[in-house]
């Protein structure tokens, strides 16, 4: 806070407020409501769920029998059941991600053309495009959309053991490989932040280690997040702040894990304030005062923001 300006005051005393908030308790259902989405023929593998604005559930899935894509959307009352795509042996590895409007984006694997396929509910029919087709690409992708709506893709590349990442840029596939390091990738997820940047997390089966990528807006930047046989089924997720959450197998210990670039508990020690003028406690005889102070916070955060930062002045406190 520098160069406040206040008028009309004669006595100063500057205090740092935290704001304190219960918790009330949640209440979640005593039982679970477990349904049969779908039962014709062995059905379900390899599926991906997501959450409408109005918290339905759409999924998609593959039919093993029929080496189809197939997807299930609840109405409110009951299941809309179809098939996407039956255009050879596809719907291998799903992944799907609604979009503004509450359309389904999935992408998935054609076995039969070993390629990367992509389909788009556009209100009235599917649109279905394959997106990569260079070798024997598409197996254990990841879809996201950015605020356009437009889908980002991490996949596997077989051939070359590589990650390898698809944008949609409004007319056509920007597609490019993201770490090429040995043989990287095989298990994927992709998370994209505030900026529409993608962050992928994905296994290193070289090195058998779990890595991260994040686009800075210039290049990739990579590292190594956690080593010694884990990674493999990650998935990735980021929080307001854009920090990165992940969580993956360990296979020599049997466990999962999780890792993160942030504090799950804040820091509740207080910020410093310091330089403070005038000195706390000192009386003003200007109407129209400066006001400047240095506040320092631990990193980790101790959830003090803008709204919690208070002035008392002549006994009465005032909000910056």
């Amino acid at each position: 806070m520098r160069g406040k300006r206040l008028r009309n005051c004669k006595t100063l005393i500057l205090g740092i407020i935290l704001l304190l908030f219960t918790v009330s308790s949640i209440t979640f259902a005593s039982t679970w409501n477990i349904q049969t989405v779908d039962s014709e023929g062995r059905v379900g593998e390899r599926n991906s769920i997501a959450l409408d604005s109005n918290n339905y559930p759409h999924i998609s899935y593959y039919d093993y029998n029929r080496r189809d894509l197939k997807y299930a959307k609840w109405n409110g009352t009951s299941w809309d059941i179809e098939t996407v795509d039956s255009e050879g042996s596809v719907g291998d590895y799903t992944s799907i991600a609604l979009d503004s409007n509450d359309s389904p984006h999935i992408s998935y694997y054609d076995w039969t053309n070993y390629d990367l396929k992509y389909a788009r509910w556009n209100g009235t029919s599917w649109n279905i495009q394959t997106v990569d087709s260079e070798g024997r690409v598409g197996e254990r992708n990841s879809i996201a959309l950015d605020s356009n709506n437009y889908p980002h893709i991490s996949y596997y590349d077989y051939n070359r053991r590589d990650l390898k990442y698809a944008r949609w840029n409004g007319t056509s596939w920007d597609i490019e490989t993201v770490d090429s390091e040995g043989s990287v990738g095989e298990y994927n997820s992709i998370a994209l932040d505030s900026s529409n940047y993608p962050h992928i997390s994905y296994f290193d089966s070289w090195h058998r280690g779990l890595k991260y990528a994040r686009w800075d807006g210039i290049s990739w930047d990579i590292e190594t997040v956690d080593t010694y046989y884990v990674g493999e089924w990650t998935s990735i997720a980021l929080d307001n702040n854009n920090y990165p959450h992940i969580s993956y197998y360990d296979v020599i210990n049997g466990d999962l894990k999780y890792a993160t670039t942030t504090f799950l508990v804040p820091d509740t020690t207080p910020p410093t304030v310091t330089n403070l003028t005038p000195p706390d406690g000192s009386t003003v005889t200007t109407s129209i005062p400066t006001i400047s102070a240095i506040v320092t916070d631990e990193p980790g955060g101790s959830g003090v923001n803008a709204s919690s930062i208070q002035l008392t002045l002549d006994g009465n406190i005032v909000s910056l």
